[in-house]
Order: structure tokens, then sequence, then C-alpha cells
């Protein structure tokens, strides 16, 4: 299947499922206090210049909401493929700091300008993985912080029993993760 199907598929899906999201959404929801409290005991937090956050993959904005509640932002930018992911997330955060942008984060090259990229459970929906975070860590800016949370190939015991080759696109490896 080609990059632009999977792609299309990728849209259709989160554009059909988006006002059901978050009811449907605790593994998210789960891990995205877990990366909160993960920022907040870390101290990432402790930021000595004005925060410019980015949050790749924003889905309805659950991420950002959160951490919008423990962070002054000077700007917040949300990524998502999803029209309709975007639509929810600009009903829920309404300052005039905040912007989004209906965008493939495949594509998405203006990491330099942010000291806070996150993203929860959204990197993986890329079809160029290692592509994508090469090429965040190498604009990524000197002292940024980058708070992501990725599933992997082995993240979910209950994949074992489906046909892991019907996936519409892999998720990586642990391995790979921690290589790049």
């Amino acid at each position: 299947m080609s990059i632009s199907k999977i792609k299309k598929k990728i849209i259709n899906c989160f554009d059909r499922s988006s006002e059901n999201y978050e009811s449907n959404a605790m593994i998210q929801k789960s891990v995205c206090r877990e990366l909160v409290k993960f920022y907040i005991d870390s101290k990432l937090c402790d930021f000595n210049r004005p925060i410019r956050a980015l949050d790749l993959g924003s889905g309805t904005g659950l991420l950002s909401s959160k951490i919008q509640e423990i962070e002054k932002f000077d700007k917040l930018h949300l990524v998502d493929i999803s029209e309709k992911m975007i639509d929810l997330a600009k009903t829920k955060m309404t300052k005039s700091f905040i912007s989004f942008e209906i965008n493939d984060f495949d594509h998405y090259e203006n990491f330099e300008k942010f000291n806070l990229i996150f993203s929860n459970m959204a990197l993986h929906w890329s079809c160029k993985f290692e592509k994508l975070f090469s090429n965040l860590i190498d604009k990524i800016s000197i002292g940024s912080v980058l708070l992501i949370s990725i599933p992997n190939s082995s993240s979910f015991k209950s994949l074992k029993k489906i046909n892991l080759n019907n996936l519409m696109n892999k998720l990586p490896s642990e391995k790979k993760i921690l290589k790049l």
C-alpha cells in the first residue's frame, strides 16, 4: 500500500472517530498522565526562558491541555493530520498564544522554533519514523526539552494475538527507538 493511501486511511480513521476519541482513549489518557508526572518530577518544567511549545500529533489537545495547566506558554502550536481533531482542540483551547495547524508531522520542518516539543502516542503513525525522528533530533535547539511517548512493537501483549502484518504501519521496535 502506498504511503499516500496509508495517510488517507489514517486521516479518515481519526476524522471518523474524533467525536468519540477522548471517551475511548483510555491508554492515551493514562500515558498522558504519566508523561505529565514525569515532566514535573524530573524538573524538566524548570524553564528560565519563555516557553515555545509544539505538540506533534496533538489530536484533540489532550496533552497540551494538561501541560497548559502547569506551564505558562509564550506560544503553543498544535499540529495534527486530522482536521476534525484540530477542530475539537480549538473548542477546548482558546488562548491567544495557541495556534493550530493541519499537517502531517512527517512533513513538519520548523522544530527549531520551539524549546519544548511533546507528543503523546502519535509519532508511531509516521510512515517514515526514522526520518522524522532524525529530523526532529537534528533540528531541535540546544537546551530544548523533548517529551514523547511512543508505543513499540512489544508495548501491547494483546497485539501478539493478532496478525501484526495487517496493521497500516508497523510499530517501531524498542531497539530502533533507543538507537534513534
